[in-house]
């Protein structure tokens, strides 16, 4: 329970309780380490959920959960999904034979479930598994460096954070973090280098970078428009900026697409608790 609820608490920064300041769960998470964390070991989990067993049942998540799951086996002559034994829960064999043969439909089931109650819990944000859970295998983002590259020549890639001339290998950052959007959507991606990306993180950078996000993607288009690039990305920005694909050589239609998506994205993700008004040092 504590692993599953890991990456959407301390990562995504999402609610998952009834209620802020009544969720359990949420605050055994957060008490193990810093919130931001991209990972939890198991030996971390069990530390804490045996320090909350010690507790007792009155002030920890298992108060419910336990009895509400084999409630419904009460009155019924079959026997109940599990069984608690002293500090573990031991699954039935009949069960646990029917879930091994079953366990792609029941995980469909599960992570539908968990998508949905997660998503009645924080109406103002898009839930998806990618905010669920940690991605095993993130996709590469060279299709979007080359995009970049064919774009803008490399002696006018500058960083629209510190306005300097991105040397080196290029790493693209999320303006807005990864761990919020859950997408590599071309227009949140900005060339800078690899110590300033590791410094950002999953922060949120100060409202007054928008503009300069804009004018790079203003430039990455005139570059595509002149090349006459027929990158599917083209339509990521039609798609999710609202702008027709006449408007994507039109500066100034640009940058007001960006005044109205962007900063309404960054105040939300500044409320679920994403650290915000980043810049370099």
């Amino acid at each position: 329970m504590i692993l599953g609820a890991w990456w959407p608490i301390a990562v995504s920064r999402l609610n998952i309780g009834n209620a802020a300041g009544n969720d359990i769960l949420t605050s055994v998470v957060e008490g193990i380490v810093t919130s931001g964390r991209a990972s939890l070991s198991r030996p971390e989990a069990l530390a804490a959920a045996r320090a909350n067993l010690a507790m007792g049942k009155k002030n920890t998540p298992l108060r419910y959960v336990v009895e509400a799951l084999v409630e419904p086996w009460t009155r019924a002559s079959s026997a109940p999904i599990y069984a608690r034994q002293a500090n573990a829960i031991v699954l039935d064999a009949d069960w646990l034979a029917y879930l091994t043969a079953n366990l792609p439909v029941v995980q469909g089931w599960v992570d539908h479930a968990w998508c949905m109650w997660v998503q009645d819990r924080n109406p103002n944000v898009p839930v998806s598994m990618q905010k669920l859970e940690p991605i095993d295998l993130r996709k590469s983002l060279s299709e979007q460096r080359s995009f970049f590259l064919r774009s803008v020549p490399p002696e006018q890639l500058h960083c629209a954070y510190t306005g300097a001339l991105v040397q080196g290998p290029l790493h693209l950052d999320h303006f807005l973090p990864r761990s919020f959007v859950a997408h590599d959507r071309i227009w949140n991606l900005l060339p800078v280098a690899g110590s300033l990306n590791s410094a950002k993180g999953a922060r949120i950078p100060d409202i007054r970078y928008v503009d300069a996000l804009a004018r790079f993607h203003a430039q990455v288009l005139r570059g595509a428009i002149t090349n006459r690039d027929k990158s599917p990305f083209l339509e990521q920005y039609c798609l999710d900026l609202r702008l027709s694909p006449r408007q994507l050589g039109d500066a100034d239609a640009l940058q007001q697409a960006y005044s109205s998506v962007v900063p309404a994205m960054m105040t939300i993700a500044s409320r679920m608790g994403f650290p915000s008004q980043w810049h370099p040092l």
